[in-house]
């Protein structure tokens, strides 16, 4: 499964936002549902294609045994190697869930911002 880099910084941050949030100990059920939630969202404003069954493909094209969710939260609270960092936490995703993320020009762009305004 190809993703844009987009989705993966925007993912980080959020992660990290969510993590500071809860005093840097969710609950790892809790933890998963918010990770495939914004997975999904920040998939559809970057415009991947059938964002809406993105979770479904991951799941599929994993060849996972349970869902996703179900996958993540046992990931997450059984593994004493990871931090809880958004970059831990994506990079614990990305082997998971066999992730990986595609370049594409346009994913730094400012959707409010004029590249040719000087």
């Amino acid at each position: 499964m190809e993703l844009p880099n987009a989705v993966r910084e925007k993912l980080v941050m959020s992660v990290d936002e969510y993590l500071e949030t809860v005093n840097e100990d969710p609950d790892a059920g809790s933890l998963a549902e918010y990770v495939i939630a914004t997975i999904s969202n920040h998939a559809e404003e970057a415009g991947v294609e059938d964002a809406e069954d993105l979770i479904i493909n991951i799941e599929e094209e994993a060849a996972l045994d349970e869902s996703l969710v179900e996958t993540l939260e046992y990931e997450f609270s059984n593994n004493d190697e990871i931090g809880l960092t958004g970059e831990e936490i994506v990079s614990l995703i990305e082997k998971v869930c066999g992730i990986e993320w595609e370049d594409r020009e346009d994913d730094n762009f400012d959707e409010d911002e004029d590249p040719f305004d000087d």
